[in-house]
């Protein structure tokens, strides 16, 4: 199940924006990442999401999770991934291409349980955990958050 937080980051970037009207903040980039999980037992399971990161957590946090469990994909988000809904509300799609981010660097496919969005200068505005995503050539991975008030 995936768990989304609004950032600490964002939350100043909104604040400074209120009022604004015009295109939503210069988001720049996803990133997806193999961290994102606790060991609960034996078993892996999905890290509730802190508001206060500002990277991914395998990127803040690197002694959580084993040296090959690091990997991190980074992707810019184009125009066609940003869709107005409303004022001031759009839907931001992170794809991963079946052509894309096969290789954990260790000749592995990766297992992914966190994305964040990114401004363009580097502040993440939105951050998500989800279930284990194991990604290979066969597949694409899709995520898609809904940010309201992101403006700019």
């Amino acid at each position: 199940m995936a768990e989304t937080v609004i950032t600490d980051g964002m939350l100043v970037r909104a604040s400074e924006a209120q009022g604004q009207s015009g295109l939503p903040l210069a988001v720049g980039y996803f990133k997806i990442g193999e961290g994102g999980w606790v060991l609960s037992g034996i078993s892996q399971v999905t890290r509730t999401p802190d508001p206060a990161l500002t990277d991914l957590d395998c990127v803040e946090n690197p002694s959580r999770y084993p040296a090959s469990g690091r990997y991190v994909f980074q992707k810019n988000i184009g125009p066609t991934s940003i869709t107005v809904v409303g004022d001031g509300v759009v839907d931001i799609s992170c794809d991963v291409t079946p052509s894309e981010a096969n290789d954990d660097g260790f000749g592995n496919a990766p297992e992914f349980w966190e994305v964040g969005i990114f401004t363009s200068d580097g502040v993440m505005l939105a951050y998500r955990t989800f279930n284990k995503q194991t990604k290979n050539s066969s597949r694409a991975l899709r995520h898609v958050f809904t940010l309201t008030n992101l403006r700019g």
